[in-house]
């Protein structure tokens, strides 16, 4: 069995987000998508709600756990059985910054690799920093988020 890891921050989980896991999930038999808790960044929405969030934006796609965790990605991919770490990209520098990470994670996990992906050019410019700057100043943010995603924003802000 094929099995991917999507992780991310997901804070929130955006439409360019969900468009990288869709694709995932049609490449591979099993995709974990994880919360990782980086605990150098402050969050904006908790764990809790992030990876409701998730579930929500995922549960169509029956191949897809949602998940959380607060390691090493590599260690949840070698304790999880997965091969392969899927990764967006928007632009050079975010493609530049996911060679590294692969590069360090296959490091400490030989057999891991890595497949980024470019985002779709009408979801480039969508990100979480961008998002959450909309719903902040009460602009129009829901197009952008996957389906469900938005009232459990409206819910715990």
């Amino acid at each position: 069995m094929r099995t991917a890891l999507v992780p991310g921050s997901f804070d929130p989980p955006t439409a360019g987000h969900l468009n990288i896991i869709e694709r995932a999930s049609a490449m591979f038999d099993k995709v974990y998508v994880t919360v990782f808790i980086n605990a150098d960044k402050t969050p904006r929405f908790d764990v809790t709600a992030r990876l409701e969030m998730l579930k929500a934006a995922c549960k169509h796609l029956d191949n897809v756990i949602c998940d959380t965790n607060d390691g090493m990605l590599a260690d949840y991919c070698k304790n999880k059985g997965i091969q392969t770490v899927v990764k967006g990209a928007r632009n050079a520098a975010d493609f530049e910054y996911e060679a590294k990470m692969a590069h360090i994670n296959r490091g400490i996990n030989p057999e891991l690799d890595t497949v980024i992906l470019p985002a779709e050019s009408a979801l480039e410019q969508i990100s979480s920093t961008l998002l959450y700057e909309m719903i902040k100043s009460g602009e129009n943010f829901e197009k952008y988020l996957p389906d469900g995603v938005a009232d459990i924003i409206k819910r715990v802000i």
